[in-house]
């Protein structure tokens, strides 16, 4: 069964509806007269809403089980692949998270052997200058020069500045073309009170709280203007039925 084979015959009702909706717009209530006038109109009106809602009922009901039926369908092939895709990007973001967590600890790893080397070269620099200087010292006090000689003892050691060694960079591992992991985070509330009582103390913005209109709809509908809900009031619509 196609689309157009759900379509209604709609000719007999096209020039009724056209005639019914520009008719209405002439219609004035100022006597009694036009008030029984239009309400009998309004029933016209209502008996054609029905007729229109009746011819399209059986191929919208139609439609709807065609469209359960699609949709049935399509879900026993995407349940399986979804649940098997689910199974794989599992273990890959498995393998990415452990990869990365090795990659991290190899860095660490790295990072310490380097501050370790650039601490050594410094100690090393500093252990060849005390020995140039005492060196000097002694050569100075050999010759007589007691005072150079206690200067030099006494002058204190710069610690050069020695660039710390270049960390080598860790090979990438291959990527498959096409396939990415995105990282996204979501909102829990655990504790609801708490949120509300931060929004009432202006902590933190009213857009955090939803307002569940169809339950208040229903307490407005049961108790009518007996409702008593601070923030709510009560709206009365009238309709013609």
């Amino acid at each position: 069964m196609n689309a157009i084979s759900l379509m209604p015959d709609t000719t007999d009702i096209e020039s009724e509806t056209l005639e019914i909706v520009n008719q209405s717009q002439c219609i004035q209530v100022v006597t009694h007269a036009d008030y029984l006038k239009a309400g009998e109109y309004s029933k016209r009106i209502k008996a054609a809403i029905n007729n229109v809602v009746l011819r399209f009922e059986e191929p919208k009901d139609l439609a709807s089980k065609a469209h359960k039926k699609i949709c049935a369908l399509e879900k026993e092939f995407l349940d399986p692949l979804k649940k098997a895709k689910s199974f794989c990007d599992e273990k890959v973001i498995i393998y990415e998270k452990e990869r990365k967590r090795i990659e991290q600890e190899e860095l660490n790893r790295r990072r310490l052997e380097a501050e370790i080397a650039h601490k050594k070269l410094i100690e090393e620099d500093l252990k060849r200058q005390e020995e140039e200087r005492l060196e000097k010292a002694v050569a100075l006090a050999s010759t007589g020069h007691l005072a150079q000689a206690e200067a030099v003892i006494s002058a204190p050691i710069r610690s050069l500045h020695i660039v710390p060694p270049v960390q080598q960079p860790i090979a990438q591992m291959e990527k498959v073309e096409g396939l990415h992991i995105r990282t996204t985070y979501k909102a829990e509330v655990f504790e609801l009170m708490d949120l509300v009582q931060a929004v009432a103390a202006g902590l933190q913005p009213l857009a955090y709280l939803e307002v569940n209109q169809s339950a208040l709809n229903k307490q407005a509908s049961s108790l009518k203007y007996e409702l008593r809900i601070p923030g709510v009031r009560v709206i009365k619509n009238e309709t013609v039925i």
